[in-house]
């Protein structure tokens, strides 16, 4: 009912240029939810590779999905909700980011390994 009477007021100042504004807003919705599912998981390694939390890595990307969301409804509050949503998701930084206790990586891997030798395979 609100975005309906704000669509109005928009519409009174601004006239036939509102259709183009409710269009406009759809397709940058949809391709927000778009990028949204085709870089969630990439956002999602990126973030845990500098030590942030799953829970954090998610957050992130849910906020830009709800802004999408919101994009998609019709009406200026949405769109200042889902502009305000979109602004967190930039400026935000995960604040749980685990310290790290292994040293740094220096290229070798140990661990544990048992030869068996193949005897249909030709000696060396």
């Amino acid at each position: 009912m609100l975005e309906s009477v704000g669509i109005y007021y928009v519409w009174q100042a601004v006239g036939a240029w509102t259709l183009l504004w409710l269009l406009l807003d759809m397709f940058l919705g949809a391709s927000l939810l778009f990028h949204v599912q085709v870089g969630w998981a990439m956002q999602l390694m990126a973030l845990m590779q500098t030590g942030a939390t799953p829970w954090a890595a998610l957050s992130r990307v849910s906020l830009r999905l709800f802004a999408g969301i919101l994009l998609i409804i019709p009406g200026p509050i949405s769109d200042v909700m889902a502009v305000l949503l979109l602004i967190a998701s930039i400026v935000w930084r995960p604040a749980s980011v685990a310290p790290s206790s292994s040293p740094a990586f220096d290229g070798s891997i140990e661990g544990e390994f048992r030869r068996v030798d193949d005897p249909a395979l030709p000696p060396r």
